[in-house]
């Protein structure tokens, strides 16, 4: 599908919650040295916004370069006095496909990525945005329920790639490729295998869609999916299907209200045939479910920023993280499980 390989990587760690996220965010970009790439859909000027603003403008004062780009409909409420201190502190701030009214096509064709890179090294991607609403300290303890990941090594250099290309379309400007943004990183010992995969409008196939499709298809034992957004297209749909009729383990967990009424309706459309597949939906009841995941088998967990409908697949800029590693297959299905005990099984 043109996408990156399967490539090393060490420190994998996944994030249930976005309170321990932002921890390891802010000291990530704290212990940065060379440079912090910093890529988000919605970034809010909140308690969580000032304080990533905070890290990324003492880092950008002490010499580090800082290269955000936000989305110019998710990010939108983010004000320029928000983002002042990262920018009189050095920090460079360009906008992915700003919205007028000279342009309104462009309210479709947004970055929906989440994308973190600390000097060439250190990586983070997944569902979590920047914003209160994933914080239990900030929402009083109805925080969105996601996903998140981060890793070091090889791996890291697919997603600065990805991160470069939006930067150079973003702002206009030629994207830095010296060895200190690709930092050949050794792996000596144990290590997973994490494989970058992004898809969007601007590239002739769907890779994401070709993933979650190959990966449903060749499943032997079990899919377990999360999405906050489920509307499937025909393919993905009889992809399910098929694998529920063969008896593999299909599980899809949803919210029971997510915060698109439209959206939960159209997804409840596809339940019937589904279930006569014997293929299991599981509503969240617990809070707003936001993960994007899925299990498959014993050994492949995937986390990242593509929800299971068309938009994510053919309409958003997206990119998710394929990892190869019994180890983590074994955590993401732990969670998922946790997160059955607090959902309704659909009858």
């Amino acid at each position: 599908a043109g996408e990156s390989p399967p490539l090393p990587a060490t420190d994998v760690t996944l994030y249930l919650e976005g309170d321990a996220l932002y921890d390891a965010l802010e000291a990530a970009i704290r212990a940065a040295r060379h440079h912090v790439h910093v890529e988000y859909y919605i970034f809010d000027g909140d308690d969580v916004g000032r304080r990533i603003i905070a890290a990324l403008a003492e880092r950008a004062k002490a010499g580090v370069e800082v290269r955000m780009v936000l989305d110019g409909i998710g990010a939108y409420s983010l004000s320029s006095a928000a983002l002042e201190p990262l920018r009189k502190a050095g920090g460079d701030v360009a906008w992915f496909n700003p919205v007028s009214g000279f342009r309104p096509r462009l309210a479709n064709f947004r970055t929906h990525r989440k994308i973190v890179i600390v000097d060439g090294v250190h990586a983070f991607t997944g569902g979590m945005n920047v914003t209160g609403d994933h914080s239990l300290l900030s929402s009083g303890g109805r925080a969105w329920r996601d996903t998140h990941v981060s890793f070091r090594g090889p791996a890291t250099r697919a997603l600065q790639r990805v991160f470069l290309e939006d930067w150079y379309f973003a702002s206009g400007k030629a994207p830095p490729t010296s060895a200190e943004y690709f930092v050949p990183v050794t792996h000596d010992g144990d290590h997973a295998l994490v494989q970058i995969v992004s898809s969007g409008p601007d590239r002739d196939l769907y890779a994401i869609h070709q993933l979650f499709f190959g990966a449903i298809t060749q499943a032997q034992k079990r899919v377990w999916i999360t999405t906050p957004y489920f509307v499937p297209d025909e393919t993905m749909l009889a992809a399910l299907v098929a694998a529920g009729l063969r008896g593999v383990d299909v599980r899809v967990l949803v919210p029971r209200s997510s915060d698109n009424t439209l959206v939960d309706l159209a997804a409840r459309s596809n339940y019937p045939e589904l279930v006569r597949a014997r293929v299991q939906i599981h509503e969240y009841k617990d809070r707003m479910l936001h993960a994007k995941t899925m299990v498959v088998d014993d050994d492949v967990a995937i986390v990242g920023t593509a929800n299971m409908d068309n938009r994510s697949f053919r309409l958003n800029f997206e990119v998710v993280a394929a990892i190869y590693d019994e180890g983590t297959t074994r955590e993401l299905a732990r969670a998922f499980e946790t997160d059955l005990e607090k959902s309704e099984v659909v009858k």
